[in-house]
Protein backbone atom coordinates (compact mmCIF):
# COMPACT_ATOMS: atom_id res chain seq x y z
CA UNK A 1 0.00 0.00 0.00
CA UNK A 2 0.93 3.64 -0.12
CA UNK A 3 2.69 5.50 2.62
CA UNK A 4 1.06 8.62 4.04
CA UNK A 5 3.27 11.69 4.19
CA UNK A 6 2.93 14.50 6.67
CA UNK A 7 1.56 17.69 5.14
CA UNK A 8 4.80 19.66 5.45
CA UNK A 9 6.72 16.98 3.56
CA UNK A 10 4.00 16.36 0.97
CA UNK A 11 3.79 20.09 0.22
CA UNK A 12 7.53 20.29 -0.39
CA UNK A 13 7.50 17.26 -2.66
CA UNK A 14 4.29 17.68 -4.67
CA UNK A 15 4.06 21.46 -4.98
CA UNK A 16 7.34 21.71 -6.85
CA UNK A 17 5.68 20.38 -10.00
CA UNK A 18 2.98 23.05 -10.00
CA UNK A 19 5.45 25.80 -9.11
CA UNK A 20 7.86 24.82 -11.86
CA UNK A 21 5.01 24.74 -14.38
CA UNK A 22 4.02 28.27 -13.43
CA UNK A 23 7.62 29.45 -13.35
CA UNK A 24 8.96 27.93 -16.56
CA UNK A 25 5.80 27.46 -18.64
CA UNK A 26 5.34 31.03 -19.94
CA UNK A 27 9.03 31.30 -20.81
CA UNK A 28 8.93 28.11 -22.85
CA UNK A 29 5.71 29.20 -24.58
CA UNK A 30 7.32 32.50 -25.58
CA UNK A 31 10.42 30.67 -26.81
CA UNK A 32 8.42 28.24 -28.97
CA UNK A 33 6.30 31.08 -30.38
CA UNK A 34 9.40 33.10 -31.22
CA UNK A 35 11.06 30.17 -32.99
CA UNK A 36 7.83 29.28 -34.82
CA UNK A 37 7.38 32.88 -35.92
CA UNK A 38 10.93 33.02 -37.23
CA UNK A 39 10.52 29.75 -39.14
CA UNK A 40 7.09 30.71 -40.55
CA UNK A 41 8.14 34.23 -41.55
CA UNK A 42 8.53 33.10 -45.16
CA UNK A 43 4.84 32.17 -45.27
CA UNK A 44 3.75 35.68 -44.28
CA UNK A 45 2.86 36.84 -47.83
CA UNK A 46 0.74 33.73 -48.44
CA UNK A 47 -1.13 34.13 -45.17
CA UNK A 48 -1.65 37.84 -45.85
CA UNK A 49 -2.97 37.11 -49.33
CA UNK A 50 -5.32 34.41 -48.01
CA UNK A 51 -6.76 36.75 -45.38
CA UNK A 52 -7.13 39.50 -47.97
CA UNK A 53 -9.04 37.18 -50.33
CA UNK A 54 -11.36 36.03 -47.54
CA UNK A 55 -11.98 39.64 -46.54
CA UNK A 56 -12.90 40.50 -50.13
CA UNK A 57 -15.31 37.54 -50.31
CA UNK A 58 -17.03 38.51 -47.05
CA UNK A 59 -17.26 42.15 -48.15
CA UNK A 60 -18.79 41.17 -51.50
CA UNK A 61 -21.24 38.85 -49.75
CA UNK A 62 -22.40 41.52 -47.30
CA UNK A 63 -22.71 44.04 -50.11
CA UNK A 64 -24.87 41.64 -52.11
CA UNK A 65 -27.13 40.90 -49.13
CA UNK A 66 -27.60 44.57 -48.22
CA UNK A 67 -28.43 45.48 -51.82
CA UNK A 68 -30.98 42.68 -52.02
CA UNK A 69 -32.54 43.69 -48.67
CA UNK A 70 -32.36 47.48 -48.38
CA UNK A 71 -34.79 47.53 -45.46
CA UNK A 72 -32.40 45.52 -43.30
CA UNK A 73 -33.78 43.00 -40.86
CA UNK A 74 -30.79 40.82 -40.11
CA UNK A 75 -29.96 37.18 -40.68
CA UNK A 76 -33.37 35.86 -39.69
CA UNK A 77 -35.37 37.87 -42.21
CA UNK A 78 -32.84 37.31 -45.01
CA UNK A 79 -32.83 33.55 -44.38
CA UNK A 80 -36.63 33.44 -44.15
CA UNK A 81 -37.01 35.34 -47.42
CA UNK A 82 -34.47 33.28 -49.36
CA UNK A 83 -34.32 29.86 -47.70
CA UNK A 84 -37.57 29.30 -45.80
CA UNK A 85 -38.67 29.08 -42.20
CA UNK A 86 -36.46 26.29 -40.84
CA UNK A 87 -33.13 27.81 -41.97
CA UNK A 88 -34.30 31.16 -40.62
CA UNK A 89 -34.89 29.56 -37.22
CA UNK A 90 -31.34 28.21 -37.31
CA UNK A 91 -30.07 31.72 -38.09
CA UNK A 92 -32.14 33.15 -35.25
CA UNK A 93 -30.88 30.50 -32.84
CA UNK A 94 -27.30 31.26 -33.88
CA UNK A 95 -27.87 34.95 -33.20
CA UNK A 96 -29.39 34.11 -29.82
CA UNK A 97 -26.48 31.82 -28.92
CA UNK A 98 -24.05 34.56 -29.94
CA UNK A 99 -25.63 36.97 -27.45
CA UNK A 100 -25.23 34.47 -24.62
Amino acid sequence: MGERLPKWKALAIFSSDALSSVGYGPEQIALVLAISGFVAYGYYPYAFLTVLILLAIVTASYTQVTRANPGGGGSYSVAKKNLGEHPSLVAGAALFADYV
